[in-house]
């Protein structure tokens, strides 16, 4: 098993790649987003994630939901 995290910009950069596709919510909602500078809307909010905040979740890698970001 290759324990290396992927660099976070090769992440960020898929993110910015993928803008206005469809993805799931972890309940199977359907979503897509709009990026916006270094950061992005999704469809399915009103209030804007930031470049930083993906970072900050990315160094918390590895985890075991979404429900253990909490900041």
């Amino acid at each position: 098993m290759n324990n290396m995290k992927t660099d976070f910009n090769e992440i960020w950069r898929r993110i910015v790649k993928h803008e206005g596709e469809t993805f799931e919510t972890k309940k199977g909602l359907e979503f897509t987003y709009k990026m916006d500078g270094d950061g992005l809307y999704t469809s399915r909010t009103d209030y804007r994630l930031a470049k930083s905040d993906f970072k900050k979740a990315y160094d918390m890698i590895p985890i075991e939901g979404p429900g253990v970001i909490n900041y």
